[in-house]
């Protein structure tokens, strides 16, 4: 049973950690795109993840 419970937190750490590189994958990508002013993804620490957008990312200047 000890081994079980062993193996169970080690599948959640090392979905966490995919987890993680997937977010740290999508910033690097909006980062290669140009695109850190307008949007960015954060992974807060009760799992929640937010994505921040710009106004300007919306709509073109002057649209809004």
């Amino acid at each position: 049973s000890n081994a079980a419970e062993e193996q169970s937190e080690q599948q959640i750490l090392s979905n966490q950690d995919k987890f993680n590189s997937f977010v740290e994958s999508i910033n690097s990508h909006i980062a290669d795109s140009g695109l850190s002013e307008k949007l960015s993804v954060v992974k807060q620490k009760n799992g929640v993840v937010l994505l921040r957008v710009a106004d300007s990312a919306l709509f073109d200047s002057g649209r809004a």
